[in-house]
C-alpha cells in the first residue's frame, strides 16, 4: 500500500468498526479460516469506506480528493483479485454493488424533489452499499452459507437505515449547509419546526423511534444466530440511543 494510502487509513477518525467491518461478521463463518483473510477484508472495508467519505466530501463541500478515490479504490480491488480471479462471480457482484452506489446522486436528487420514506430507503442503502461487500465475500470464499448470508443481509440493511437516520439527527445542524439529503431536515421544514426547536420537538422523538425500531428488526433478524461483534455492535448502539436520547 502506497504511503499516502497508510496516512488516509491512519487520520481517519471514524468509529472504530468502519476499521474492522469484515470482523463484526467472523462469528457467523463455517469452516477454518486464517486471521489474515479476515484481516484483509477489514482492511478492503477500510479503503473502499475511505472512498465513500472521499466522495462524500468532494459532492458537500466540492473538495478536491478525486485521485485519492481512485487510489483507495484502485488498492481495494488489488486485493480482492488476490482471492477472486479476473473471471470469478464475485466480481459480477462488485460490479453490482459499484453500480448501485452510482446510483446515490440520482436518489439524493430524487429524494430533494419529492422525498418519500422508500426513496430515502433507497438512498440511505446506495450510500453505504459497498459495506456488503465483506458478507458477499464470505459468501464467495465458501465461508458464510447461503441461508445465514441472506439473513445477515436483511439485518444489515435495516442496520444501515436506522444509522443514516441516527446520523441525519445528530447531523442537523451541521448538513443545514450541505447539499447532500438528511431526511431530518427535510421532515423539520414540512412541519416548520424552528432550527433551535428540533431536539425538543416530537419529530425528533418520532424520528429516534424509528431509529430503534429498525435497529430492533436488525437484531431480531440475528436472534437464532451466534453472538457475534455484529449483534454486540447492535446493542451498544440501541443503548447509547436510549442513554443520550432517552427514548
Amino acid at each position: 500500500m502506497s504511503p499516502e494510502l497508510v496516512y488516509v487509513l491512519s487520520q481517519d477518525s471514524s468509529s472504530p468498526f468502519y476499521k474492522s467491518y469484515a470482523s463484526l461478521f467472523k462469528a457467523y463463518l463455517s469452516g477454518s479460516i486464517g486471521t489474515h483473510v479476515v484481516q484483509d477484508l477489514d482492511i478492503i472495508g477500510h479503503l473502499l469506506f475511505q472512498m465513500m467519505m472521499h466522495i462524500d466530501r468532494i459532492e458537500d463541500d466540492q473538495a478536491k480528493g478525486i485521485d485519492t478515490v481512485i487510489a483507495l479504490q484502485t488498492e481495494a480491488a488489488k486485493r480482492l483479485s488476490s482471492y477472486f480471479p479476473i473471471k470469478h462471480s464475485f466480481w459480477m457482484q462488485y460490479d453490482r454493488i459499484a453500480n448501485e452506489f452510482s446510483k446515490h446522486k440520482r436518489l439524493d436528487r430524487l429524494c430533494h424533489q419529492g422525498s418519500s420514506w422508500v426513496n430515502y430507503e433507497s438512498l440511505a442503502l446506495s450510500r453505504s452499499i459497498y459495506a456488503e461487500l465483506g458478507l458477499i465475500s464470505f459468501l464467495e470464499l465458501g465461508l458464510l452459507e447461503k441461508q445465514r448470508f441472506d439473513t445477515l443481509l436483511k439485518s444489515h440493511r435495516q442496520f444501515v437505515i436506522a444509522f443514516q437516520l441516527y446520523d441525519d439527527c445528530a447531523d442537523f445542524y451541521e448538513d443545514q449547509s450541505k447539499e447532500q439529503f438528511n431526511w431530518a431536515i427535510h421532515k423539520a421544514s414540512v412541519k416548520g419546526i424552528p432550527l433551535d426547536q428540533f431536539y425538543q420537538s416530537t419529530l425528533f422523538n418520532t424520528l429516534i423511534d424509528t431509529v430503534v425500531d429498525h435497529l430492533d428488526s436488525a437484531a431480531e433478524l440475528i436472534e437464532e444466530l451466534p453472538i457475534s461483534e455484529y449483534s454486540l455492535l447492535l446493542q451498544k448502539i440501541r443503548d447509547s440511543v436510549d442513554s443520550l436520547y432517552q427514548v
